[in-house]
């Protein structure tokens, strides 16, 4: 997905090998991860969030088809991948350390793989944040949605009107959260111990996000649609931390910013 929206795709060399020798998951997930995996279970997540509305068992079939061919086929097409549940737990290991390394290689750590994605997004323009975006379409569609289904109420200093908002507005406890911790990681990265930076910066960003959507009345028969507009908001937000961190906006001067994204 993201060569094809910035370009740089590479030739990946396979040799002969290939077709007879088992990957591990971590070199599946780097392959695989950003053109399937993710949008595999993106899909599920939405389809989820619509299950209310009533498509018909033919959507719902092509579609359970679709999810699992992106998000499982590496591991059903990986020869021998089921043979010994060992191999499967040491590969869940293998996967768990380079999501937990900060420094080394792509082979070596998640946080150096990640950083190499973004090189793509250097060379685009900055505009492609925000036009064109579908993501950016898709939180104004679904702000319009939440808008006509649960409109805030009119302006008043007053805790209700305040609850009014939070089916609208977007995730930011996380932005505010990531703001203040990054300076503290980036000043002690290395000096934390056994927690990298980007593990807490991580930790923090979801468990405030939870607390956030925590907040909001899921009994309301309108939850689904809260949560499908939560999510594209975040998703969005998500594209344009990308976004900034690639393009280093404000050089060294802004390096706490970058870190945050």
């Amino acid at each position: 997905e993201t060569t094809v929206h910035y370009g740089g795709a590479q030739y990946i060399p396979t040799g002969r090998g290939l077709a007879t020798a088992r990957e591990p998951f971590q070199k599946l997930f780097q392959t695989f991860a950003c053109t399937h995996m993710q949008d595999g279970f993106e899909l599920a997540a939405l389809l989820c969030m619509s299950s209310r509305v009533g498509y018909g068992w033919a959507f719902y079939l092509c579609m359970v088809f679709s999810i699992m061919s992106w998000t499982f086929a590496p591991f059903l097409f990986n020869p021998k991948q089921f043979d010994d549940p060992m191999l499967a737990l040491r590969d869940m290991r293998q996967w768990a350390a380079w999501l937990w390394e900060a420094k080394g290689s792509e082979t070596q750590s998640w946080r150096t793989w990640a950083t190499s994605q973004q090189d793509l997004r250097s060379h685009s323009s900055l505009a492609w944040i925000f036009l064109p975006s579908p993501r950016l379409l898709a939180a104004v569609f679904t702000s319009v949605l939440i808008y006509g289904i649960a409109p805030p109420i009119p302006y008043e200093p007053s805790l209700a009107w305040c609850q009014s908002l939070l089916p609208w507005m977007p995730p930011v406890l996380h932005i505010v959260a990531c703001a203040l911790v990054a300076p503290v990681s980036l000043c002690m990265d290395g000096q934390l111990g056994p927690l990298p930076a980007h593990v807490i910066l991580a930790a923090v960003g979801v468990s405030l996000t939870c607390l956030e959507l925590s907040a909001v009345d899921w009994y309301e028969p309108s939850a689904l649609a809260v949560a499908l507009h939560k999510y594209v908001l975040l998703r969005f937000l998500l594209e344009a931390a990308d976004g900034v961190a690639a393009h280093r906006l404000g050089g060294c001067c802004c390096a706490v910013v970058h870190e945050a994204c």
